[in-house]
């Protein structure tokens, strides 16, 4: 334990929260200062803290059947126009919102890190060969992480929808996500009708774009 810092016990956090079927992107892993080299047994104290700070987020994640989700203050609302956005694409050049528009645009926020992110994306593909590319577009946005990790890991993992990056999570931020994987769906007119972490079963997407592509926005 001596000299040991805080990281491993964000990466602790971050481990638990996953095993709820979320992870933390990196702004929120940094807002956790370090512990330096101070006394042991505050280490220790801290640590243990933080440890059962993990296991209580596994426990309500298991208990609470349809728990709220964490979003930032600001965070984007349900009928809130998508704000416009032109990110690199792994394709080599951008991708700006404004060429989706008229449809129905599906936004996976993920990371090569993210376990249960890699779970979204394999119920993703098989839904994406499903919709019509006239009407719906997806787009995965990998956070937080450089182009040359996210070009090595889509090439031994390729996604058959544009990958785009974030690498600052300028993005992520301004939306308001702080767990990975997050979905937000907008319809046609750009208006968001879903926007919410933790992996989604296909049928419930399906069920999400269909309400999507009709211009129904949920409530709450």
């Amino acid at each position: 334990m001596q000299g040991r810092s805080f990281e491993g016990v964000t990466d602790l956090v971050g481990v638990a929260v996953a095993g709820a079927g979320v992870a933390a992107p990196a702004f929120a892993r940094r807002a956790v200062p370090s512990l330096g080299r101070s006394g042991y047994a505050a280490k220790a104290m801290r640590l243990s803290h933080a440890l059962l700070v993990a296991l209580a987020l596994v426990l309500a994640a298991c208990a609470a059947p349809e728990p709220e989700p964490p979003f930032l203050e600001g965070a984007i609302e349900l009928g809130s126009p998508l704000p416009p956005f032109e990110l690199d694409s792994l394709d080599d050049g951008k991708f700006a919102l404004a060429e989706a528009q008229g449809k129905v645009t599906l936004l996976e926020f993920w990371a090569t890190w993210c376990v249960p992110c890699h779970k979204q994306a394999e119920i993703l593909a098989p839904l994406y060969r499903e919709i019509d590319p006239d009407q719906v577009q997806f787009l995965a946005i990998a956070i937080g992480e450089d182009e040359s990790t996210v070009r090595e890991f889509v090439s031994r993992k390729p996604f058959d929808y544009p990958v785009l990056l974030d690498p600052v999570e300028e993005l992520a931020f301004e939306l308001g996500v702080v767990a990975l994987p997050t979905l937000l769906i907008a319809d046609a007119e750009g208006r968001v009708t879903y926007f919410r972490p933790g992996v989604m079963e296909a049928d419930e997407i399906r069920d999400l774009l269909d309400e999507a592509v009709s211009g129904e926005i949920p409530a709450g």
